[in-house]
């Protein structure tokens, strides 16, 4: 890959970019503006929306004696706690997911031409979706992100239509792919490694750390990009400016300096 595909990607954006795609001045801007929206009082009622739906979801298995763990929990937990925090129609959640997976396919570390296409399609389909959305947010606001993000203000600053549709599609993105891979992950790390799951049900102290292990070890997102700006060299290895870099979050959360053997 090269900066011109990412850029020529990024071109192709009907709302252009969002704060993981700025630098400098410009991201602290957007990102200081979009953090309005978390304040602790929301937070808290989401945790507890959060809650309740999980005790739903659960009670459903227990009742029917089993149950998908992905498709009837992984998959609706998030995508429907991440609709009630953004203030969006909970009817829409099908195509919703649907966009959201297309476009969450490039996060990988690298796509087929189809596949790149397939996420345009889908962000220009969202895009449209999301844009009727703000006129009615901006018209009726309510206590969700979206109409939070509309009314940001920070000196006098306001986020445009633009980017507010930019960061809504990345928190609904961010905020449903990356939950549901971290409970699968989560559960297959626990199934291969069952003296961690029997400890898991034997006490209490260990729940809060599970979920910060299991993005170690086993991360929702696994690759990163990034583009120096200058000649760099790692390791003995040169890496020209300009070049597109593969991350790897796994090996570094794996490092033995770091973490031990």
């Amino acid at each position: 890959p090269s900066i011109d595909a990412e850029r020529a990607a990024i071109a192709q954006d009907p709302a252009g970019p969002n704060m993981l795609r700025v630098d400098g001045d410009d991201h602290t801007r957007m990102r200081r503006l979009v953090s309005m929206a978390f304040t602790p009082r929301a937070i808290e009622q989401w945790r507890t929306r959060a809650t309740e739906l999980t005790d739903e979801l659960l009670d459903v298995f227990e009742e029917r004696g089993g149950g998908d763990a992905l498709h009837d929990f992984a998959l609706p937990l998030p995508a429907t706690v991440i609709s009630d925090m953004l203030g969006m129609p909970t009817g829409d959640l099908p195509k919703l997911r649907e966009w959201s997976h297309a476009m969450a396919k490039t996060l990988d570390a690298v796509n087929t031409e189809e596949e790149q296409q397939r996420s345009i399609d889908s962000a220009r389909a969202m895009d449209e979706y999301l844009r009727d959305i703000y006129d009615r947010k901006l018209a009726d606001p309510d206590d969700g992100i979206f109409s939070a993000l509309i009314a940001a203000e920070h000196e006098g600053d306001r986020l445009t239509k633009d980017e507010v549709m930019a960061n809504i599609r990345l928190l609904y993105v961010a905020g449903h792919e990356t939950t549901t891979n971290l409970i699968g992950n989560g559960l297959v790390e626990l199934f291969r490694n069952p003296d961690q799951l029997q400890l898991l049900r034997s006490t209490d102290e260990h729940d809060a750390n599970l979920v910060e292990e299991v993005l170690r070890f086993n991360p929702s997102v696994q690759m990163t990009r990034r583009i120096p700006l200058h000649d760099n060299e790692v390791a003995g290895t040169d890496i020209p400016a300009g070049t597109v870099m593969l991350l790897s979050a796994t090996s570094a959360n794996r490092d033995t300096r770091k973490w031990g053997d």
